[in-house]
């Protein structure tokens, strides 16, 4: 056991990265459910792709406590086999490259939808490709090296690399989004520039967190030799996931956000002494005006 760092940041790290993945991935379940039931008349292939997601998540869930059994239960008392843990783990690093390029994907595109051009979108689903790239060759490594702790003080500059790429994809993406939101928002009416800044404000806070997950992951590996960057690596998935499906489910507060404003425009006309006709033409331009607009604002999602 001489060689083996000690339980807290190695074992430890791995079970508190999938106790925090597990819980990510109930409240990932439960925003699922959400969008099927908010949503139905969504496009059959964002259906297909939440629900692939979902599975993915699932599968990365199964693996993830596949190996923490293995390790604290089937070898109990065992620390040597810290060291070369089961395969189990390692699919994590597949599944989870699959979860977070799908997302990143969708966000890059979104780029494209509002903006109406490709180089940024491009870019970032070529960094997207490569980190899916670096991903494959730690899978492929890794099952060949004598023991984890070797892999990671040989190939450091593979998990840093995964970790460097997905921050800067985040940040590309959430830099851009706010861009082209913001030029929305100064071409808009009052409703839509309160949209927009809405929107702005959860792109900006979705970002944040993959974005910091991905931070201070790179952080882990580069300073320290242990597997602390394990636990960030395990949650960093389902914060993907999570934040992507967020941002679909949104746009229930924004439908009800402008009924509201709907809502009292009509009772504020009805107060005034304009006839009936004059009173539903407004009311009911009011709320085409929006439906208008939310649908240039969704098209990003579908």
């Amino acid at each position: 056991m001489s060689g083996i760092p000690p339980l807290d940041s190695t074992l430890g790290a791995v079970e508190i990265g999938g106790v925090v993945s597990t819980f990510l991935f109930g409240l990932g379940t439960l925003q699922t459910y959400h969008f099927y039931q908010l949503f139905p008349e969504d496009r059959r292939a964002l259906k297909w792709t939440v629900a692939i997601l979902w599975f993915l998540e699932l599968a990365h869930t199964i693996a993830t406590w596949h190996a923490i059994y293995t390790l604290t239960v089937t070898l109990y008392a065992q620390p040597q086999f810290i060291d070369a843990p089961p395969h189990s783990i390692y699919v994590t690093i597949l599944l989870s490259a699959l979860i977070s390029g799908i997302v990143q994907t969708l966000f890059a595109n979104r780029i494209r939808v509002l903006s109406g051009r490709w180089p940024i979108t491009l870019i970032c689903w070529v960094l997207t490709f490569a980190r899916g790239a670096f991903a494959m060759a730690a899978f492929v490594v890794i099952l060949q090296a004598p023991s984890l702790l070797v892999f990671e003080a040989q190939f450091p500059w593979l998990i840093s690399a995964a970790f460097g790429i997905a921050a800067g994809v985040d940040v590309l993406v959430t830099g851009s989004l706010c861009y082209y939101l913001w030029k929305m928002r100064a071409n808009g009416a009052d409703r839509t520039r309160r949209m927009v800044e809405t929107i702005v404000t959860w792109t900006i806070e979705t970002g944040l967190v993959t974005c910091a997950s991905s931070v201070v992951g790179l952080i882990m590996v580069v300073t320290r030799h242990d597997l602390l960057w394990a636990t960030f690596f395990l949650i960093s998935a389902k914060l993907f996931s999570n934040c992507y499906l967020a941002s679909l489910n949104a746009r229930q507060r924004l439908r009800e956000s402008d009924r509201n404003v709907v809502n009292f425009s009509s009772k504020s006309i009805s107060r005034s002494h304009r006839p009936m006709a004059v009173e539903m033409t407004t009311v009911t331009h009011s709320a085409e005006d929006f439906r208008l607009e939310e649908k240039d604002l969704e098209a990003a999602d579908k």
